[in-house]
């Protein structure tokens, strides 16, 4: 890759998949979060079409004690020019799910601003940290009290 110039990929969007919230009143006055995301990636055969899918989970598990739960997929659509500067491959590896995780943080805080309950913003995430530390794929778990 040649650092002085631009990569040659398209952020072509991001849709929303799909989107499940709870809210739980008797749970409203608790800030207890559990967040996770997990990152997928599809590739096109030609290596110039990226989809780069993000479930995000928020107090999966905890209705007991939480005052919401959020279960979503977003996904990211990329392209390649031709001739391009960097392989998407290496672009899926730390810059697509960078671009991805300002709408993943505007999900939850539109959402949770629209519930009886104080909006929830999701703290700055170290991509670079949160893909080399899975095994299993990108994946970051945060604990907020």
């Amino acid at each position: 890759m040649d650092e002085t110039k631009q990569p040659g990929i398209k952020f072509v969007g991001t849709y929303l998949l799909d989107v499940e919230f709870h809210y739980f009143q008797e749970n409203r006055e608790s800030r207890e979060v559990d967040f996770k995301i997990h990152c997928t990636e599809q590739m096109s055969a030609d290596e110039r079409e990226l989809s780069l899918i993000f479930e995000i989970e928020v107090n999966k598990g905890r209705e007991t004690m939480a005052a919401f739960t959020i279960l979503a997929k977003i996904v990211g659509l990329f392209v390649a020019d031709p001739g391009s500067n960097l392989p998407l491959k290496a672009f899926a590896n730390i810059q697509g799910p960078a671009l991805l995780v300002p709408y993943v943080r505007e999900l939850i805080s539109n959402i949770t601003g629209r519930a009886p309950i104080p909006a929830f913003y999701l703290d700055p995430v170290n991509i670079k940290a949160l893909l080399e530390g899975s095994t299993k794929g990108p994946e970051v778990a945060k604990k907020i009290n």
